[in-house]
């Protein structure tokens, strides 16, 4: 999980934009082996941040690399002096084998649950993001039960509840969405090993498909890529990696070999999401 995802604002982490409507989000995923770009990014054109991420074994029990945790304090206190609030994320691909176990498991569930809320009241976190992928059809209910037993137990801490799914399959069902905050559609890392990775016809094709789930639409945040692939998905660089090496201009989507979103496709991105 890289990216961004964004409700109806045209740009993030970036000087200078205009103050985000009450009613929009913008949720931005900073992971732990970013830490060296903490003192530079514009927090002020967030809403929402998810530090990426904690895993977890079948039992139950979180698991966080050292650098992880080294990270934790200064993110917190980073985004919180910015007055937007950060979430725990748990998981990323292949994560389906630990999720799946947790989901199917009453005991696992349970101590899964007391875990993270006690990590976020712990660690000053404003909630979890739960970012189980791939999510097979025959966990859907299991993963709705998760989701309402978690909501359950960090509602009553004023605590948040989101989840990233996939762009083109049903994650989760119309019901367990009423006890989310928010489903984060991740409307990249498709057309596999093409670099071409989130075109705006991607965008278009994720965002209909979750749009006929029955799913509120207030709900639905559309993702956006702040790194880029090449073809055969062998290298990744952040945004601002592409930027000082290629210096492309903003209508440029893809240059040396990697498939990006530039700053035009990115507006366009938003627009369709207003």
């Amino acid at each position: 999980m890289a990216g961004m995802l964004l409700a109806g604002v045209i740009t993030a982490l970036l000087p200078g934009s205009t103050g985000i409507p009450a009613d929009k989000k913008v949720v931005g995923y900073f992971p732990y082996y970013r830490m060296s770009q903490l003192p530079y990014i514009h927090f002020e054109n967030v809403t929402h941040v998810s530090y990426w991420s904690l895993d977890a074994d079948r039992n139950g029990n979180l698991i966080a690399l050292d650098s992880y945790t080294y990270g934790l304090p200064a993110v917190v206190s980073t985004v919180h002096g910015a007055g937007k609030k950060v979430s725990v994320c748990v998981g990323g691909w292949l994560t389906d084998d630990y999720f799946s176990a947790i989901a199917n498991s009453s005991s696992a569930r349970a101590n899964f649950i007391n875990q993270l809320l006690s990590y976020c009241l712990n660690n000053s976190l404003d909630g979890v993001d739960l970012d189980w992928e791939p999510v097979a059809d025959s966990d859907v209910p299991a993963y709705g039960t998760l989701i309402r037993e978690l909501h359950a137990a960090l509602a009553p801490y004023g605590l948040l509840l989101s989840a990233a799914v996939m762009a083109e399959h049903y994650d989760v069902t119309a019901s367990s969405a009423d006890y989310l905050d928010w489903i984060a559609v991740m409307a990249y890392d498709m057309n596999y090993l093409h670099a071409d990775h989130s075109t705006y016809s991607d965008t278009v094709a994720a965002m209909t498909f979750w749009a006929q789930s029955g799913i509120d639409k207030s709900k639905l945040l559309l993702g956006v890529p702040f790194f880029g692939l090449d073809e055969g998905w062998i290298n990744a660089l952040a945004y601002f990696e592409i930027v000082a090496r290629f210096n492309p201009t903003p209508n440029i989507n893809n240059i040396g070999g990697y498939g990006f979103n530039g700053i035009d496709l990115i507006k366009a991105k938003t627009d369709y999401s207003l």
